[in-house]
């Protein structure tokens, strides 16, 4: 699959060269490719935003929720495409407050502003945790939710590929609560002393 990847914070910088390992043709887009910025040795080429969404099947979106209007006019149209949204609306500065009304998440509120199918996945734990997925003696919890099922199943599949167990979470409707869990997990990293390298796990005795 062609995966294009909108932005290289964290996030981005985590899932890129563990898609690509798994056999995937990965590239950044970004909004100056050659500003040194975004330089990095990671062998993934950097395009533009607009350039990178063109010829992919899936785009991840890596990008903060103030971003998400100005990136989708750079993306154009998606219609056909898998759009991943990995964002968690909540304000990083004030203790984690809400950006989005209690009855929306970021993932509904981008479905109504794009033609792409869009799913809700990569966003319920940090970067470390998607960054070495696959060298992980039990595999992190991933849940994947979206109202267009084959979608829903080919980014299952990809998570699995990286090193998730993946599992089906739901239509868009439970992308709130999938927010939430990232809600609670940043807040034990960041205040309470986990280590950013924990992920979830479902344990069946």
């Amino acid at each position: 699959m062609q995966v294009a990847i909108v932005g290289k914070g964290n996030v981005g910088k985590a899932l890129a060269p563990n898609i690509a390992a798994v056999g995937h043709s990965v590239v950044y887009g970004v909004r100056e490719p050659q500003d040194p910025k975004y330089a990095s040795d990671d062998g993934i080429p950097l395009k533009t935003v607009r350039e990178a969404v063109s010829n992919a099947d899936i785009i991840i979106l890596a990008i903060n929720w103030a971003a998400v209007d100005n990136v989708l006019a750079e993306c154009g149209d998606m219609a056909g495409k898998v759009l991943i949204d990995c964002i968690n609306p909540y304000d990083f500065r004030n203790n984690l407050a809400p950006l989005v009304l209690a009855d929306q998440s970021a993932a509904k509120i981008i479905a109504g502003k794009t033609a792409a199918k869009v799913v809700k996945a990569f966003n319920q734990v940090g970067a470390a945790v998607m960054a070495d997925a696959r060298n992980r003696k039990s595999r992190p919890l991933q849940f994947i939710a979206s109202d267009d099922e084959d979608a829903k199943k080919s980014i299952i599949k990809l998570a699995n590929d990286i090193g998730f167990d993946a599992r089906d979470g739901g239509s868009l409707d439970y992308a709130r609560e999938l927010e939430g869990m990232a809600r609670l997990w940043i807040a034990q990293a960041f205040w309470r002393g986990m280590a950013p390298t924990t992920g979830w796990l479902l344990v069946a005795d």
